[in-house]
């Protein structure tokens, strides 16, 4: 049966998404879901927005005798933020025999296709949450620590280096198509550039090339899906740094302590009482005074953060059991949040209600000209037994005062911590 058209399917989709793909993809969310709670929803278009941030307030006080001259006035400094969202976007494709079944009603297909929908949509809410966790605004899926032209290895490294930042090979997939570069963002050699994995190995932290590559790439190479250098979600790592240089939100930042946060580089250290006693009073001569904070880091440091109250743990005559877990750590009164997607070496202490989503396209199946599906084009600029729906939206991240934000960067990390490698690692 020839497929003559697709209108008979995208009423079908449209209704399945709003009841089963939007629900699901809220559900979805990790840290970002915790974000949502307080941040507030900007619109935007292509252009995005600019914000006027009051970074300066006054001059020096001028001392005199009687009869004084007044000081020379100072000018107010204003610098101008600028917000704007990203496209994040997955594709479902399908041959033709399964759109043909499709449009007959064929229930196993009908499920089948929906499965993978679900789950399309479903690792991208994840995808998502862990970008506005872990991305940098370069786009970068991971960094590399070792490589041939047949094995790259994308591995944890010891604190303060870049690869243990990328969290492995865990955000790549195979037959996506992605460009190596160097960490400068140039294109290193030709055979770096429009790559594809044959495998990725998520215990060992490795990738294999579809096909070897002409040259090994350098070591602290990223990675970054075909064609998107830049043009990357801007997390937490990117808004959020006591060391910013360059532009930053549009503007430029370099000595100008206005524009940065609060930061502690704990240089391998364990997380300990005292690190956290160090951020928090940097913390309240730069806000002027206290805030309430939601401390917010991945399991392993709050794990062992929470394992130093183990040593002041009391029992009594009518305990039946001994139990050493705290349900919850707190410091200063201020909630410690588990979140896989954070960086394992770090906690932040987070301002939530300074945060904003800055979104130009809801999230949903993205359907234009009236079609849901959309028949691929052949070599020959012809029709191709293929099929294709799209899902997406656009949004970013943004703040408006990075003082107002904290930071441990480089802690320590546990040998036995979990990671996605020791998790599922057989030995």
């Amino acid at each position: 049966m020839a497929v003559q058209s697709t209108t008979i399917l995208d009423p079908l989709f449209r209704q399945y998404d709003d009841k089963k793909l939007k629900p699901l993809f809220a559900r979805s969310d990790g840290f970002l879901k915790e974000i949502k709670k307080f941040a507030s929803v900007v619109n935007v278009n292509q252009k995005g927005k600019v914000d006027t941030n009051h970074i300066r307030t006054h001059a020096g006080t001028s001392f005199s005798g009687p009869a004084p001259d007044y000081p020379v006035g100072a000018s107010f400094v204003f610098d101008q933020y600028h917000k704007y969202a990203v496209n994040q976007t997955r594709t479902l494709q399908i041959d033709d025999m399964t759109f043909d079944d499709l449009q007959r009603g064929g229930e196993n297909s009908l499920w089948s296709v929906g499965q993978m929908i679900q789950e399309l949509v479903a690792s991208l809410g994840e995808d998502r949450s862990q970008h506005f966790a872990q991305a940098n605004g370069t786009g970068a899926k991971a960094t590399l620590t070792g490589s041939s032209t047949t094995t790259l290895l994308y591995g944890y490294t010891a604190p303060g280096g870049a690869a243990h930042k990328s969290h492995g090979t865990q955000q790549l997939y195979p037959d996506v198509v992605y460009d190596i570069l160097t960490s400068a963002g140039a294109l290193a050699h030709a055979s770096h550039e429009n790559v594809t994995f044959s495998s990725v190995d998520y215990v060992n932290n490795t990738a294999t090339p579809s096909s070897a590559l002409g040259a090994a790439p350098a070591n602290n190479s990223i990675i970054v899906t075909a064609n998107s250098y830049n043009y990357g979600v801007r997390g937490l790592p990117y808004l959020i740094s006591g060391t910013k240089t360059g532009m930053w939100q549009g503007v430029s930042v370099t000595n100008k302590p206005e524009h940065q946060s609060v930061h502690i580089d704990a240089g391998g250290a364990a997380i300990s009482v005292a690190l956290h006693q160090k951020l928090a009073s940097k913390m309240k001569i730069r806000n002027r005074g206290k805030a309430t904070y939601k401390i917010v880091g991945p399991p392993n440091q709050n794990d062992s953060y929470r394992a130093i109250g183990w040593n002041f743990r009391r029992f009594t005559s009518a305990d039946k059991a001994m139990d050493l877990e705290f349900d919850e750590s707190r410091y200063s009164g201020n909630p410690f949040m588990d979140f896989f997607e954070i960086d394992t070496d770090r906690q932040y202490v987070l301002d939530m209600a300074d945060f904003e989503i800055v979104q130009q396209k809801e999230f949903g199946i993205i359907s234009r000209n009236g079609q849901v599906w959309k028949e691929q084009v052949g070599a020959n600029s012809t029709g191709k037994g293929s099929y294709y729906m799209n899902y997406g939206g656009a949004d970013n991240l943004y703040i408006m005062t990075p003082k107002a934000h904290g930071v441990l960067l480089n802690l320590e990390v546990p040998s036995d911590s979990a990671t996605v490698a020791n998790v599922f690692a057989t030995s």
